[in-house]
């Protein structure tokens, strides 16, 4: 508040005293912005964390939809279909992955040796299972590595270390 507006509302005021009184005033509403200002960066840093949480928590309630679609499908190795797979055609609402179907599909028909037939999906017994859940190259006949080589080489270099 200025000294002059101070000096209106108390007349009975010296000039020193209202200045003074302004100075009060001043500082008073700095300490009492700067407070706001304070609170205000720390609702934003809780609103950041929350939504850093929340975004962290859906991305793996996704990538468990997934995989859990990949291993519906029948695939021999997850890890190396959702290295082909384009997330960003895919969405996800309420626990479920939509648009992944016809991705699958399209994956059976470009490299099938990816997906176990119905006879060869892996048997468990006791617990365990009789084949593991992995692609192993020596698996694949020399005509599917070569296969993988020439239309996926990221995928094959990855595979081979």
């Amino acid at each position: 508040m200025k000294k002059e507006e101070i000096m209106e509302l108390i007349p009975e005021l010296s000039e020193e005293d209202a200045e003074a009184l302004s100075a009060l005033w001043e500082e008073e509403l700095l300490k009492e912005k700067e407070s706001f200002d304070a609170e205000k960066i720390r609702e934003e840093a809780r609103c950041e964390a929350y939504e850093q949480a929340r975004n962290e928590y859906l991305e793996k309630q996704r990538d468990m939809a997934l995989e859990d679609a990949l291993e519906k499908a029948n695939s021999k190795s997850t890890k190396t279909l959702k290295a082909l797979i384009n997330m960003e055609e895919l969405g996800f609402e309420d626990g479920q992955i939509t648009g992944l179907s016809q991705q699958i599909e399209k994956l059976r028909e470009e490299c099938g040796f990816l997906f176990f037939d119905e006879e060869e999906k892996p048997k468990f017994t006791n617990g365990s299972a009789s084949f593991e859940n992995k692609l192993d190259l020596s698996g694949l006949s020399y005509k599917e590595r070569l296969k993988l080589y020439s239309e996926m080489p990221e995928v094959y270099q990855r595979l081979v270390k």
